[in-house]
């Protein structure tokens, strides 16, 4: 009896042997090891991967999720990761990443590079939702893991719009500062490089104030606490880093490789929504009574409310009475509608002069006259070697693009395509079959979908049809579910 219930244990435990994996060490080795699998996880068991190492994976790792190491996301991804994902990374505790076709191209072009030739540009393209800023992160980790400098752009589209404070530059009259933004980018800039501050040293000498300087062969590190440390001259001092890494970046003295990512390079050549004061209406309008005390009022900050509208407004009508007379006269109105004839036209005027004035003394900003716009432009050149520039263009954030554009020459416009070309163009698409059954049961797994109906074979064909297989659209259909 005792025999056979032996017999028995070692046959069910045979049972729950189910695949191996592999254990790799730095150079991916071979070296195998059994893993004990329960029947009951089964089914969730096709949709992860244990090979966590970007540098190891393959095509057939398509579809599978690799969790991304804690440390890496406070590392690398300090503020480089879509907010509705870093959302889902807190509800299901981990942070997961498909290992799609799009970014698998890319790490193995990075792979087979020369890197005595000039840096080469990727990037990433498609529908709006398909995954492009995943892709691009993925490929970015595998630069990261590759022990690369890392120049991340999270989303471009910030750096012209939605400024909360816009200065004159002190190096060039004709930029402006960001200096907030670019206080918060060096913060990351610095959390992400921390092992490569203390070797780079300068090749230039850089002067902030009278008093404040950054001499030739300082550390890069003290370059970038210089911009955090002095905000006014934050700007300039990411313009100063870049600049740096891109004359060291090849160099046989280097001992570093870089890796530039920019998500929605598309906004370095579109349009911004920041406005400037143009304070040559002054100059324009001195000859202009009325005009000339309406500029002063803006330029020195009077409420352009009903101050404003009572002085245009009085201002206005002894140019308007004047006129209002004459039209009486010669038409021979009698004086209540000579008197309403002269208020209209003296509210007329009052308000194409606030309407002038608004016009006139605000201009958007170009985003080639922002200063951190004008040098992230020369890191998308491919005049430095060393490194490789990873891009994607993004509808998410556009200003003044139709909503159906995904094509780079429709989102770059023709400066940007020129600037860009030659560039590898990568495609992300929607899902395939593949991959939404990956991520269905990755969300299963989770305990994302509660609705008893979700977890049918109908209500995942419904799924299918109303997300059409989206990423992101399937993300936000089953965050309600």
């Amino acid at each position: 009896m005792q025999i056979m219930a032996l017999h028995r244990l070692s046959f069910r435990l045979r049972q729950t042997v189910t695949h191996v994996r592999t254990l790799h060490t730095s150079g991916c080795g071979q070296q195998q090891e059994a893993v004990a699998v329960v029947s009951e996880s089964e089914p969730f068991s096709v949709f992860r991967t244990q090979e966590n190492d970007p540098a190891c994976q393959s095509e057939k790792h398509i579809g599978q999720y690799y969790t991304l190491p804690s440390a890496h996301i406070h590392t690398l991804f300090p503020r480089g990761l879509p907010w509705r994902y870093q959302q889902q990374v807190k509800a299901f505790n981990e942070a997961c990443i498909m290992v799609r076709q799009p970014a698998l191209e890319v790490i193995s072009y990075l792979k087979k590079t020369d890197y005595s030739k000039p840096a080469h540009r990727y990037l990433f393209y498609g529908l709006q939702g398909s995954g492009k800023t995943m892709s691009l992160c993925h490929a970015l980790h595998f630069c990261y893991t590759q022990g690369w400098l890392v120049l991340h752009i999270p989303d471009a589209h910030i750096w012209v719009k939605n400024c909360k404070e816009l200065l004159p530059s002190s190096y060039n009259t004709s930029r402006f500062d960001q200096p907030l933004q670019a206080a918060e980018w060096l913060r990351s800039f610095r959390t992400t490089n921390e092992k490569f501050l203390s070797t780079i040293k300068t090749k230039h000498r850089y002067v902030w104030t009278k008093r404040e300087f950054t001499e030739e062969g300082s550390l890069l590190g003290q370059l970038v606490d210089q911009g955090i440390s002095r905000v006014k001259s934050s700007s300039d001092v990411v313009g100063a880093v870049m600049k740096e890494l891109r004359l060291q970046s090849g160099q046989p003295e280097s001992s570093f490789r870089l890796a530039v990512a920019v998500d929605g390079v598309n906004a370095l050549w579109g349009r911004s929504t920041i406005k400037k004061e143009d304070k040559s209406a002054v100059r324009k309008h001195i000859h202009n009574p009325v005009m000339l005390i309406l500029v002063l009022m803006s330029l020195f900050h009077f409420p352009l409310t009903g101050s404003l509208m009572c002085v245009s407004l009085s201002l206005s009508l002894s140019l308007s009475l004047s006129l209002s007379l004459s039209l009486s006269l010669s038409l021979s109105l009698p004086p209540s509608l000579s008197l309403s004839l002269s208020l209209s036209l003296s509210l007329s005027l009052s308000l194409s002069l606030s309407l002038s004035l608004s016009l006139s003394l605000h201009h958007q900003v170009d985003p080639h006259e922002l200063t951190l716009v004008y040098n992230l432009r020369k890191m998308m050149k491919n005049d430095w070697t060393g490194g490789a520039i990873i891009a994607t263009v993004s509808q998410t954030g556009s200003l003044y693009i139709s909503k159906s554009a995904y094509l780079p020459q429709e989102l770059l416009g023709e400066r940007g395509f020129d600037t860009m070309d030659p560039f590898v163009p990568m495609s992300v698409s929607n899902y395939s079959e593949k991959e939404f059954e990956s991520c269905y049961l990755y969300y299963m797994d989770r305990q994302w979908l509660q609705h008893p109906q979700s977890r049918t074979e109908e209500g995942k064909k419904e799924l299918i049809f109303l997300s059409n297989r989206n990423p992101t659209m399937l993300e936000r259909i089953c965050a309600f579910l």
